[in-house]
């Protein structure tokens, strides 16, 4: 039983901020030398100016303007924005824009005056979508643009990089690549050697590993035990004892296995046994939680 969570009611995404130390610049930079752009993607959120991690533009200034490039095209899944912590009504109704090859694929407009003194505004997006550069924007006359950080999360594994030249006998794959573990796997972090890939690499485990396990009977004559089919060895051969066997004859026999706690099913994989193995055709599977 392949899941993609940990031992819990909620499911864990591996998220990673993508924007951290990555390029940036906005229309116009404070005249007195502070407040550079870059100051948003250096992992500081404290939003008081004074401590030189806040962005300013030009004093009064038209249609002011922040933007990161990515680098490289991310799935992003959500975006906190950190406001200054005086003058936070000065970000007050911003844009949002997340772009891909300098096409908007994403807008979000904020309502309000975001909330400053240390609190991130989190724009979660309804739907993930793929880009490499975000944009906020405040628009009218005489306005001035302060951010005390963007943070841009993506799924782990996201990262689209250019395509590579390849020889006649390579194909390129947008496949995405799973990876399947008996132990507890989560990806924190991208590894430059993952591949180019459109879909996150999702990391998924096997959670009924030597978990409780039941069948309605036994087999008479011994071995055969429920647990055998969680044991971790897909061996089919009946006298390699690690194949179940419930009573010879049985009506309606059955097996299950209970995992303790509640995870985010993604797959299952059934392994028979070799030989009589056509006494589990049309077998049934059911998941249920709390009984149901």
């Amino acid at each position: 039983v392949y899941s993609s969570m940990s031992p819990s009611s909620t499911p864990t995404i591996c998220v990673e901020n993508v924007a951290l130390g990555k390029l940036t610049e906005q229309s116009s930079n404070y005249q007195p030398g502070t407040g550079f752009s870059d100051v948003a993607v250096d992992g500081n959120t404290d939003g008081v100016y004074d401590n030189g991690s806040v962005t300013h533009t030009y004093t009064s200034s038209k249609d002011p303007w922040w933007s990161v490039d990515l680098e490289n095209g991310y799935l992003i899944e959500s975006i906190a924005v950190w406001n200054r912590n005086a003058y936070s009504e000065r970000l007050a109704d911003f844009v949002l824009t997340i772009s891909r090859d300098g096409v908007d694929v994403y807008t979000y407009t904020y309502l309000g005056i975001p909330a400053g003194g240390g609190t991130a505004n989190e724009i979660k997006l309804s739907q993930p979508v793929t880009g490499d550069k975000v944009k906020i924007q405040i628009f009218g006359e005489e306005r001035i643009l302060s951010l005390a950080e963007v943070q841009v999360f993506a799924f782990c594994g996201s990262e689209i990089t250019p395509s590579p030249t390849l020889s006649p006998s390579i194909e390129a794959s947008s496949t995405p690549s799973i990876a399947v573990s008996s132990t507890p796997s989560v990806y924190s972090s991208m590894s430059p050697s993952m591949e180019p890939s459109s879909m996150p690499t999702i990391c998924v485990e096997n959670v009924a590993l030597d978990k409780p396990t039941e069948q309605n009977r036994d087999f008479q004559w011994g071995g055969g035990f429920s647990n055998l089919a969680v044991d971790g060895n897909t061996s089919g051969h009946f006298p390699d004892a690690s194949v179940t066997h419930t009573y010879e004859w049985t009506k309606d026999p059955w097996w299950t296995v209970d995992l303790v706690n509640d995870y985010a099913i993604d797959s299952i994989a059934v392994w028979n046994r070799n030989n009589f193995y056509e006494r589990l055709a049309d077998f049934v599977l059911t998941i249920s939680r709390d009984g149901v």
